[in-house]
């Protein structure tokens, strides 16, 4: 928590500049998981949803909140995660040309789960490619795989060429799309058939090895 008045005033007027220019609102930043149960009952709440509570200007239940909750808290701002009308500033980056797509993101089982942990590449297959028509199959696929490895020096990987790593993906472009739904988060997604990691087949039919245990860390 920001206690000293003077430096809470300059936090302040940094984050009321810099997340609009980011094209980020509070009212797109949700609260995940509190690691202080006594504090659960915020887990799902946006920052403006306890701003309203409270009466407060948003900004400063941020503040509050940082000191109150904890620094472990697990937040997500959905404007940039994908939730419909809430992504006008994730479309702007998927079409940037420098951009490569990835996720951070594991499925806890604690509070509210990212739905990027199962969802990421089907989602940017289905929406983004077929439906929205942002950017083109093979540009996508690129930016998942060789553009990525490029971009960490990982030279093994991210092509399909004799010699190399044989990471493969077989997947229907008309169906293939993230399954998640509010409070199913681990909802395997559509339209992949068949997963070959490291040369060993992890999921075939749509069903997942769990052991498999084909893979491994990567160091560029």
């Amino acid at each position: 928590m920001v206690t000293n008045p003077e430096q809470r005033q300059q936090v302040a007027g940094t984050l009321n500049w810099v997340l609009p220019s980011l094209g980020m609102r509070w009212e797109d930043t949700q609260i995940l998981w509190v690691p202080k149960r006594e504090l659960a009952h915020y887990e799902g709440q946006t920052i403006a949803d306890i701003a309203r509570e409270r009466r407060q200007e948003p900004t400063e239940t941020y503040l509050d909140l940082v000191g109150e909750l904890g620094s472990q808290t697990r937040i997500m701002n959905w404007n940039y995660s994908g939730r419909d009308a809430e992504e006008g500033s994730l479309r702007k980056v998927l079409q940037h040309g420098a951009c490569c797509f990835e996720t951070d993101t594991i499925l806890t089982g604690n509070g509210v789960d990212n739905p990027a942990s199962y969802g990421t590449f089907p989602r940017l297959l289905g929406r983004y490619v077929r439906e929205l028509k942002l950017l083109t199959l093979p540009e996508a696929v690129r930016r998942m795989t060789g553009f990525n490895a490029e971009r960490m020096s990982l030279h093994d990987r991210g092509r399909v060429e004799r010699g190399l790593a044989a990471d493969l993906v077989v997947f229907d472009p008309d169906t293939v799309n993230d399954d998640w739904q509010p409070g199913a988060p681990n909802r395997p997604p559509t339209g992949i058939d068949t997963v070959v990691l490291n040369g060993r087949v992890v999921v075939e039919g749509g069903h997942f090895d769990r052991a498999s245990r084909a893979g491994a860390v990567l160091r560029s």
